[in-house]
């Protein structure tokens, strides 16, 4: 294989050497040749270079200050570099070290560091380059796969809408490019059914496990809507059948809660998700739905418990995923006492601006910004008309 390789040294003898001794045993590469180190730098900006052999003692600009430059550079801070010094003491090899160089030998070369160790060094370094431009090829190609699956996880996702008998108000932001968190709406007859669900673990495989958790749902509303309880303990048994439920770090579990808007009431049920949390305009009260269950896929014939609370007009519900208390730094809740306490300061907030109200809920502040979490953060609210 072809390499492009720099020497950089003010004494034309030493170039010539070095550049006789790698030819010997890299027949095919191209040398170039730089005197000081303004030259040196001149070359690497016009050339493609993959190696660079570096004397410490140039004029100009020596060899720390292009070694310097280089790693500071983010267009050259990869390009291996290879310090070739007369200065021996150990202080100028930390120092060379510590500034970036990937290997340092002394001048003048014994005859067997000229025939071994010079060539195995250029040849370590020339192939560290090489692995390391085809993992960063390759994290490239990783990060626009899942650019295109964020991308297509986000239209997957429902939109704040405004139906006939509520107006909804959704936000996801996955930890990574994309998450296990999923949310979904349905209308079915004169019911409106909805899910929030947080599968264990994050990215691509979370992330499958939660379209499949979509589907599924969506299936179950269809031949078990008496309830949401029904539907839980038939997703639960789907999942048991199809995964081995031993292994909990297989991606397969998830949190679930599981609501359906059927006239003045909310039926609902719970699957070890974080609780929801109710808004009653009429009493300017806020209740949060306390209620525990099996987290889906661990327990065979897990059941579920049905619970009813009455809705009327301008109330309002929040369902959300357990991120929104992973906020790396300065986030608004350390705990659910802290949640409630603010979600009921902002009690008049979700009659006025429901928008800001859950914008507000991902920010560190009213006018923060919502990029700092560490885990996937997904919320719906729904308003009754």
């Amino acid at each position: 294989m072809s390499y492009s390789i720099l020497i950089a040294d003010d004494m034309f003898v030493n170039r010539m050497l070095m550049k006789a001794l790698l030819q010997k045993k890299l027949k095919d590469s191209i040398y170039y040749e730089a005197k000081d180190g303004n030259e040196a730098l001149e070359i690497v900006k016009e050339r493609e270079i993959d190696l660079i052999i570096l004397d410490l003692m140039m004029p100009e600009k020596d060899g720390y200050e292009v070694l310097i430059a280089l790693k500071s550079n983010p267009l050259y801070k990869d390009i291996p570099i290879i310090v070739n010094s007369a200065l021996t003491d150990i202080e100028n090899i930390e120092k060379s070290l510590q500034n970036g160089a990937l290997d340092y030998f002394a001048k003048p070369l014994s005859p067997d560091e000229m025939k071994i160790v010079l060539p195995l060094k250029v040849k370590n370094a020339l192939k560290h380059y090489e692995q390391k431009k085809l993992i960063k090829k390759l994290s490239e190609k990783i990060k626009d796969e899942l650019n295109n699956a964020h991308l297509f996880q986000n239209i997957m996702m429902p939109k704040s809408k405004c139906l006939d008998k509520i107006d909804i108000y959704t936000r996801y932001l996955p930890s990574i490019e994309i998450g296990g968190d999923i949310f979904d709406c349905v209308i079915l007859g004169d019911d409106i059914w909805f899910i929030i669900a947080d599968v264990v673990g994050h990215g691509i495989a979370a992330a499958m496990v939660s379209s499949m958790v979509k589907v599924l749902f969506n299936d179950c509303i269809k031949y078990h809507n008496n309830s949401p309880k029904e539907v839980l303990e038939n997703m639960n048994n789907i999942v048991i059948d199809m995964f081995d439920p031993s292994d909990y770090f297989n991606h397969t579990a998830f949190t679930a809660f599981v609501g359906c808007i059927r006239k003045d009431k909310l039926i609902y049920s719970n699957a070890g998700h974080p609780y929801p949390i109710v808004f009653e305009k009429k009493e300017e009260r806020v209740q949060m739905l306390t209620q525990n269950g099996f987290i889906v896929g661990i327990f065979e014939n897990a059941k579920y418990e049905n619970k009813y609370t009455k809705i009327e007009k301008g109330d309002a519900i929040l369902v959300y995923t357990d991120g929104l208390f992973s906020k790396r730094k300065n986030g608004v809740f350390e705990d659910w006492t802290s949640m409630y306490n603010y979600v009921s300061e902002k009690f008049n907030l979700i009659e006025t601006d429901p928008k800001k109200f859950v914008d507000n809920l991902l920010c560190s502040s009213d006018e923060g910004n919502t990029k700092d979490f560490a885990d996937d953060v997904a919320l719906m609210l729904f308003k009754i008309k």
